[in-house]
């Protein structure tokens, strides 16, 4: 279960998640993405895309500060992360694995996202 998803690079990316096994612990400062179209997963055995999760494709954006990620989307070739009181962006995103994390604005974030 995720508070918020978008469609970028051809994965699916989701913060604010619920992840592991049922019933699953809350990471409201985690960004997860699925694997790409077009791509595969266990050895090459079996297609990636949106509806492959890897338990390994996750990243923790600031959990120290401890706010919730409320929206992200596309920018360029860079993901938008919002927080409460925060802004990051992964720049990069296109290969999430060399991808790198930056922080915006530590005093600046949404709370409400328009949906």
């Amino acid at each position: 279960m995720a508070g918020t998803i978008c469609s970028a690079f051809a994965r699916m990316w989701a913060g604010n998640v619920t992840h592991g096994a049922d019933p699953g612990v809350h990471y409201p400062s985690r960004l997860m993405w699925s694997g790409a179209v077009g791509t595969t997963i266990e050895g090459g055995a079996v297609p990636a895309g949106p509806w492959n999760w890897p338990d390994s494709n996750w990243l923790e954006v600031n959990p120290e500060d401890g706010g919730t990620i409320t929206k992200i989307i596309q920018y360029g070739q860079s993901i938008l992360i919002f927080k409460e009181q925060s802004i990051h962006v992964l720049v990069g995103a296109g290969d999430p694995t060399t991808a790198t994390l930056y922080t915006v604005d530590s005093n600046v974030g949404c709370t409400s996202p328009a949906r």
